[in-house]
């Protein structure tokens, strides 16, 4: 499906995702390394921010937790959340922005030996579980990794879509 029909439909809390195969670039081979060292079908996760009429993913990367333009991000995964992100799970998104991100904690997570949420470093799937704690529709004590929050996010909320330009 293209970005342009359903970049309406986005709300906040829903969960975006990224699935990178390329290695045409160093970028790509840390991702592709993280990908295999967390044996993940997708290599990043993220949560979307509505706000002002534009479209955001807050999510933790390279530079740390940041929020970014979902325009800037395609093409991408979706998983639609049943209901808004609660306004503490927002809160403790928003906290975190500027926190640094650890590669160290994403292959962690892989061997499942991550202790989520111990301190202000951050992977991209620590993040979005340890908001959905906060929330309604936590996934409980799942492994930090980019595939398991999507299969629990598919489970608990419906199908994935994938979403290009």
């Amino acid at each position: 499906m293209r970005y342009a029909d359903v970049r309406d439909k986005i709300k906040t809390g829903d969960l975006l995702a990224w699935s990178n195969g390329g290695w045409g670039s160093w970028r790509d081979i840390q991702v592709n390394l993280v990908r295999m060292f967390t044996r993940s079908e997708f290599s990043h996760v993220g949560l979307a921010w509505v706000a002002n009429g534009r479209v955001f993913v807050i999510e933790a990367v390279g530079t740390g937790v940041r929020i970014f333009p979902l325009s800037r991000e395609l093409p991408f995964y979706w998983v639609q959340k049943p209901s808004p992100l609660t306004q503490a799970a927002i809160e403790f998104l928003f906290e975190r922005i500027g926190a640094p991100y650890s590669k160290l904690q994403a292959i962690l997570a892989g061997i499942g030996a991550l202790a989520k949420g111990r301190d202000d470093v951050w992977q991209c799937a620590e993040l979005v579980l340890s908001a959905l704690a906060l929330d309604d529709d936590g996934f409980g004590d799942i492994n930090a990794t980019p595939t398991a929050v999507v299969r629990a996010a598919m489970r608990q909320w419906g199908a994935v879509e994938f979403v290009e330009e």
